[in-house]
């Protein structure tokens, strides 16, 4: 717990009661078993249920501890690009904040719940994802639409992110003109992906005929004649790379569109860049480290009871999913400052909580860990049953 005190006493105007209720919570996210409800989680560290409901209640600012996080990790020196997603959340009864139905990618229908949207960082040198902020989304905002809220979203989060890179990368989800608009104007990258049926239109580049309105398109874009496409090269046995900057009809700006498309069955993705210059094949690099994020999702859910709230409020709600996330950066951190090129988070709770456990035995007998006989024993047995030891 050294790191994680280390950046919680540099975070401004925290107190000391504080301080010492996120390090226990962050100490019982690592290593509880079963869920991470409040009655579980007081079993394994935590404060009393009705402790962690008040402290709850009171501000944190997750975004500036993720933040000092990543620098403390160094992070922030590694090639990175921005990256915003959303996830749903299961959740029962009818009492809660923002239930309602939602878009579920597993079962491929919507469902009643909750959904979370997620801002976050990969990182290219380590070809990992990050957390820096998520907020739960409202199924009806009091103000504008769903993409509105996104929007305010990604402007909020930008002011911290733009001094690290002005590379964003979305979901199909979000090529709405509105939202690419807001992107745009801040003068970020966004790199997303495109419909197959996408409506667009060729730039015309010949010369001028010296009469009336200058041209300025040269036809529809269609997919299945190549003879108008830049051949880029092969991304992969049987995938060829094709590009062009056209005129997209309902975005209404220029992209830059890298085509992948199958040799023998004629199947394709289209990706954009707004950045018209952006290479091909850096469009489709970026693109594809998009799926880190669903690594996030997988393991916040899986391991650090992304999935276990029973809380209903908006607040409540909002700093276990904080938590839970940001307990999986530092997961990740740890496991990546190993050195044994696998990343387990499985195999890293498991080895909290064999520590947990050896240190409380270790207490109640009296015996003191730091001795040269006991540390060989400590570092033997905190692996144990570990799937990546």
């Amino acid at each position: 717990m050294t790191f994680v005190e280390e950046i919680l006493t540099r975070l401004p105007a925290l107190a000391k009661p504080q301080l010492k209720f996120m390090l226990s919570m962050f100490a019982a996210f690592f290593s509880f078993t079963g869920r991470a409800n409040r009655t579980n989680l007081a079993r394994h560290g935590a404060p009393s249920p009705s402790s962690q409901y008040r402290w709850a209640h009171r501000d944190f600012d997750f975004t500036a501890f993720n933040h000092q996080t990543f620098i403390e990790a160094g992070i922030d020196k590694h090639e990175l690009v921005a990256v915003m997603d959303e996830s749903f959340i299961r959740k029962a009864g009818k009492k809660t904040h923002g239930l309602g139905f939602f878009y579920d990618a597993c079962n491929r229908k919507a469902r009643r719940g909750l959904e979370i949207s997620l801002v976050g960082l990969i990182d290219h040198t380590d070809n990992l994802a990050y957390t820096f902020q998520v907020q739960q989304v409202q199924p009806q905002p009091e103000e504008g639409s769903r993409l509105d809220a996104a929007a305010a979203q990604y402007k909020a989060q930008r002011k911290v992110i733009c001094q690290w890179t002005n590379t964003w990368v979305f979901d199909g989800a979000y090529a709405k003109k509105k939202f690419v608009d807001s992107v745009a104007e801040t003068g970020d990258t966004m790199v997303c992906r495109l419909r197959k049926d996408a409506a667009m239109r060729r730039l015309y580049s010949g010369p001028y005929s010296g009469r009336g309105r200058p041209k300025r398109y040269d036809g529809k874009v269609v997919y299945d004649d190549l003879t108008r496409w830049r051949w880029m090269g092969v991304v992969e046995e049987g995938v060829e790379l094709y590009s062009v900057v056209c005129w997209h009809d309902s975005l209404q700006r220029s992209i830059r569109v890298s085509m992948l498309r199958q040799s023998i069955t004629g199947k394709y993705v289209l990706l954009f860049s707004t950045d018209v210059q952006m290479d091909a094949f850096e469009v489709v690099r970026i693109y594809r480290s998009r799926f880190q994020v669903e690594f996030l999702f997988r393991e916040g859910k899986q391991e650090m009871g992304l999935n276990d709230c029973q809380a209903r409020d908006e607040k409540a709600l909002g700093f276990h999913f904080n938590l839970s996330l940001s307990a999986l950066n530092l997961l990740r951190i740890e496991e990546l400052a190993r050195g044994e090129g696998v990343i387990s988070i499985a195999s890293a709770r498991r080895r909290k909580q064999n520590e947990n456990l050896m240190h409380r035995l270790f207490e109640r007998l009296g015996i003191d860990p730091t001795s040269p006989i006991i540390q060989p024993i400590i570092q033997d047995l905190r692996n144990y049953g570990a799937i990546a030891a």
